[in-house]
């Protein structure tokens, strides 16, 4: 049967030891230069330019390039949430994604499978379900505690692999963490 994977819930700090400490304390705890630096990293990403692009081969060795702005993924990355903008949910990506070691995008559709909206997760309320190692799921907690199975195809992951967890992420600050 799939287990969901699961961090300590007291880990022993540093590398090599234990995976990183709680996804809420990273954010929280991320201060002073280690903070200035991931808000550079992520408002630098915040400010590029996602482009749908279709390559088509020429001839050998040449490929001609295209870019698709009229593209249904082109126009959900151009506004992909109500709530969010793209810069903003690309900030939110590298923020995480730096801190944590994962970002998540939630894919909503129209109801033909085709995504509609693209929403942030918070990365350390969501849990990677494994079997046969292979990502079947997620397992999200939300405000209220109540667990929500999502299909893998439903997620977007962005993930720097935990090498004690390759399925979770590991983040810059989780080897420097302090109890």
């Amino acid at each position: 049967p799939p287990v969901a994977l699961v961090q300590s819930a007291a880990p022993v700090f540093g590398p090599g030891l234990a995976t990183q400490p709680a996804g809420a304390t990273l954010l929280r705890e991320n201060l002073g230069v280690s903070d200035m630096a991931t808000r550079a990293i992520a408002n630098r990403l915040s400010s590029l330019e996602l482009q749908v692009v279709v390559q088509r081969r020429i001839a050998n060795g040449t490929l001609d390039e295209e870019i698709l702005d009229d593209h249904p993924l082109a126009v959900l990355l151009a506004s992909p949430h109500p709530d969010f903008t793209r810069a903003q949910l690309l900030r939110l990506t590298g923020q995480y994604l730096v801190t944590l070691g994962s970002a998540f995008w939630l894919k909503t559709g129209n109801g033909l499978r085709v995504p509609a909206r693209l929403t942030p997760l918070y990365p350390h309320k969501l849990v990677p379900i494994v079997s046969r190692d292979v990502i079947q799921g997620y397992m999200l907690t939300d405000e209220d505690g109540a667990q929500i199975d999502i299909a893998a195809d439903e997620i977007i992951a962005f993930r720097l692999p935990d090498p004690e967890n390759i399925f979770c992420g590991e983040g810059y600050l989780a080897p420097n963490a302090t109890a």
